[in-house]
């Protein structure tokens, strides 16, 4: 996405972001244990990418990332 896009706004990227976010299959995401390790590693991933779509440091705090973008991991 980020090689497409890359030069658009973040705003534009974020609510790409989050589109894409809600084409994958994550059915039955509720009924994951969520003190499972992969599912760690999946809100890891997320929180990357919002970092790169909004161009932070890799130091921004998740907790930061979350009002920035308006979401949550899964």
């Amino acid at each position: 996405m980020l090689c497409t896009f890359g030069k658009m706004d973040s705003f534009v990227l974020n609510r790409l972001f989050k589109a894409y976010r809600y084409c994958c299959s994550f059915y039955g995401c509720e009924l994951w244990d969520l003190d499972n390790k992969q599912k760690n590693d999946l809100c890891i991933a997320w929180r990357k990418g919002l970092r790169r779509v909004w161009r932070l440091p890799n130091t921004t705090k998740g907790d930061i990332l979350a009002v920035i973008s308006d979401s949550t991991c899964v």
